[in-house]
């Protein structure tokens, strides 16, 4: 019953027998990994594993309870898929008590993670990273506020936020100082009274000025903002010493461009080997790999159709629990 019951939560059999071999074997795939063309070879293979058991198109969006033309090719990433039918007033109207469904989840003991290569910057950086895909609309509900994708959208924002936060001087963003050091810049907080569970969230006649403003909430989250956005400015540094004739947009572009790999590479190498995949087979980035099936998983239209993010799974990744 539990090899029956494996076999159905992997998928299938092939998964099943994948996932085996990947999650043991150790000494075998770390030699494998000495070879940086065997690694990149495991790291397209899985790639294309995963295109094949995820559900490409999506039956139902947030907006429709049907299939629609922008639920079947969502190349502008401005709707969320339903993974699950919508429930009937019928059926809602039975729903248990949030008291019960809540003892479901209660920790009933204190157990300390002792996880060694793992620490507080680990949900802070999954909260930070996924908001790039998370960034719902508070205008128009199950919608995202932009365009969703590996795009660092949560470190610049939209069109119209990017434009305020440059300086157009050799591609920087605008920052500013405290005590000889480079903070993102401030504005006036509009946010006094606000609380999260009982708790005053935001403090003081000041917040920082970033996409997204609940960051200000949580100092993890603001501590990464900050060094990320230190780093763009350190690549504009990096370009404009090395290129002096390339002009403010291509270096504010170019910097960009350098801060999304730079972010891809940490997050594939050691937030997901590290943390979350269940599997000896580490995936690698490689800036050589840009050109192959290995970059189109990351930008915008990365499937015909597109692959949408599921609401369901926007609910569950959003890390606010920690």
């Amino acid at each position: 019953m539990s090899l029956r019951l494996d076999i159905k939560r992997s998928g299938s059999l092939t998964n099943y027998f994948s996932n085996v071999v990947r999650s043991r074997f150790k000494w075998f795939w770390r030699f494998m990994g000495m070879f940086p063309w065997i690694s990149d070879l495991s790291t397209i293979v899985l790639l294309r594993a995963m295109e094949k058991t995820i559900p490409r198109i999506p039956d139902q969006t947030t907006h429709h309870d049907y299939k629609t033309y922008d639920g079947l090719y969502d190349e502008s990433r401005t709707v969320h898929a339903l993974l699950l039918p919508k429930m009937s007033k019928a059926k809602t109207s039975k729903l248990p008590d949030v008291d019960e469904v809540k003892e479901l989840f209660r920790r009933k003991e204190f157990k300390p993670e002792d996880h060694r290569q793992s620490s507080v910057f680990f949900p802070f950086w999954a909260q930070w990273f996924v908001h790039q895909f998370f960034n719902s609309s508070t205008e128009v509900p199950g919608t995202p506020q932009w365009q969703t994708g590996f795009n660092l959208s949560q470190l610049y924002g939209s069109f119209k936020h990017e434009q305020e936060m440059r300086t157009f001087d050799k591609g920087r963003i605008k920052t500013e100082s405290v005590n000889g050091e480079e903070y993102p810049r401030t504005t006036e907080n509009q946010f006094k009274g606000y609380k999260i569970a009982g708790h005053q969230a935001f403090m003081g006649d000041k917040v920082f000025d970033v996409p997204v403003m609940p960051f200000n909430a949580l100092p993890g989250i603001m501590a990464i903002h900050t060094v990320m956005i230190r780093n763009h400015n350190r690549n504009a540094e990096r370009l404009a010493t090395a290129y002096p004739r390339m002009d403010d947009e291509e270096i504010f572009q170019k910097a960009k461009l350098i801060s999304i790999a730079q972010v891809m590479k940490v997050t594939m190498e050691d937030y997901v080997n590290k943390h979350i995949l269940a599997s000896n087979v580490e995936i690698r980035f490689r800036p050589n790999l840009l050109k192959t099936r290995h970059w189109r998983y990351f930008k915008p239209a990365s499937f015909m159709p597109s692959n949408s993010i599921s609401s369901e799974f926007n609910f569950l990744y959003r890390w606010h629990q920690l």
